[in-house]
């Protein structure tokens, strides 16, 4: 494998950071803020799982909607949403 192949693929990959938890619809959910590069823009979305053994059909992921230049500007963009429009978010990816 070359460099620069390994390179894009270090690039490319998402990186996830949990944001909090959060009761709704009668369960704990688990909501992530997941984070990926492309070119030299960083895009990221929240992804919502419930808490405890969930089947793969049960996680919500939001579209790419948060920007930045780097992961940890995604993630503190993130950190500012507000818990009522979290809750917004997730009951509109049902």
């Amino acid at each position: 494998m070359s460099t620069e192949t390994l390179e894009r693929d270090v690039a490319e990959a998402s990186v996830a950071a949990t944001l909090c938890r959060l009761s709704a619809e009668g369960a704990y959910w688990r909501v992530v803020v997941e984070t990926w590069r492309r070119g030299e823009e960083w895009l990221g979305r929240l992804v919502f799982a419930p808490d405890g053994s969930a089947r793969e059909g049960d996680v919500r992921e939001g579209p790419a909607l948060l920007r930045g230049r780097s992961h940890a500007e995604v993630v503190a963009s993130a950190h500012e949403i507000p818990e009522h429009r979290l809750r917004i978010l997730l009951h509109s990816l049902v």
